[in-house]
């Protein structure tokens, strides 16, 4: 089971900003231009997107770091990400004193806790002749802005090219892979 539990952001005075996800379905409400795609793009930024925020103006001269606390299959883990892309942190909650890594490490060690089948991921990427990670597979790469929350329309982002270009192999694999 996965699930969200908090997120701390740091202004650039170290003052923290604490959010408590709920338990269950969490949703953002609010009139147009008020910050929910940003807020869904930031969450996608905590978990490995390589998009440069710091270039946002709501984030430019406001924000140090960020922190979120999430559980995983048993366990607890904090991911910190910072205004260095090789300044990240990403390590057991109960741990003192973690190690500083790069994105690339960040990104590596996030795909270890969510693709745990190593053998099934390396399958797929084998198969589709794409590098594939656990992003990949995420419902932040597949909704649109107009379809996030509905899970029954989560491929309609796929009409993107990136995106489309990734679905083929993916549904291939999944559909056709064991035909005989």
């Amino acid at each position: 089971m996965f699930k969200i539990t908090k997120l701390t952001m740091f202004d650039m005075n170290s003052k923290s900003y604490i959010y408590k996800f709920s338990e269950g379905i969490n949703y953002f409400k609010g009139k147009n231009s008020s910050g929910k795609t940003e807020f869904y793009l930031f969450i996608d930024f905590m978990f490995g997107s390589s998009d440069d925020i710091v270039k946002k103006p709501w984030y430019k001269d406001s924000l140090s770091k960020a922190t979120m606390d999430i559980k995983y299959n048993g366990n607890t883990f904090s991911i910190t990400r910072t205004r260095n892309p090789d300044q990240n942190y990403l390590h057991y909650a109960d741990e003192e004193n973690p190690e500083t890594i790069n994105l690339r490490e960040y990104k590596s060690k996030l795909n270890s806790i969510f693709a745990q089948d190593i053998q099934l991921l390396k399958e797929i990427r084998d198969f589709t002749d794409e590098e594939l990670t656990y992003r990949t597979f995420t419902m932040f790469n597949f909704l649109g802005e107009k379809g996030q929350g509905k899970i029954q329309d989560f491929l309609d982002k796929c009409s993107d090219i990136k995106y489309s270009v990734k679905l083929n192999p993916i549904l291939n694999f999944i559909f056709n892979k064991n035909l005989e």
